[in-house]
């Protein structure tokens, strides 16, 4: 029960900072289906939490859209947010996995923002081609989570 609590608490958590917008680019994809998106985003989610922590299980934590993107300017568009939590080792803290995801980021090009790895939740944000991501280490929860929202595309 309590690690289930743990993973509402974190998967909350996660979802209070989603948004469809972010530097690095355009929120708006014009070029992608709902489904091609949500395949990338789950692809790259994938991969970065492959890198974070090769030899442990993940899981899907979030799963949430098609949600309507809210401002004016992109009213006609949908998006999708999915996440994953990473267990982390007993005995080890959830930030202390960070490190990889940000190299993992940095090769591919992604702009990185750094400003929240000295909140009391460290966390990591990145942004690519509309796409928006976050690792979120909640201090002793014994997981790392890594989400994301696709760029807005068309309905």
């Amino acid at each position: 029960m309590i690690a289930r609590s743990w993973a509402a608490l974190v998967a909350l958590i996660a979802l209070t900072t989603a948004s469809c917008a972010g530097p690095g680019g355009s929120r708006i994809r014009e070029d992608l289906t709902l489904d091609e998106a949500l395949d990338q985003l789950q692809r790259i989610i994938s991969d970065t939490a492959q890198a974070a922590s090769p030899r442990d299980a993940w899981k899907v934590a979030i799963d949430i859209g098609p949600s309507g993107c809210e401002d004016a300017e992109v009213s006609p568009h949908l998006f999708y947010t999915w996440g994953v939590t990473i267990p982390v080792a007993p005995g080890r803290q959830p930030a202390e996995l960070l490190p990889a995801v940000e190299a993992h980021w940095v090769e591919r090009g992604y702009e990185v923002v750094r400003d929240r790895l000295d909140d009391l939740q460290p966390e990591l944000l990145g942004h690519i081609r509309g796409f928006g991501f976050r690792a979120l280490a909640v201090p002793d929860s014994g997981q790392l989570v890594i989400s994301g929202d696709t760029a807005c595309v068309p309905r």
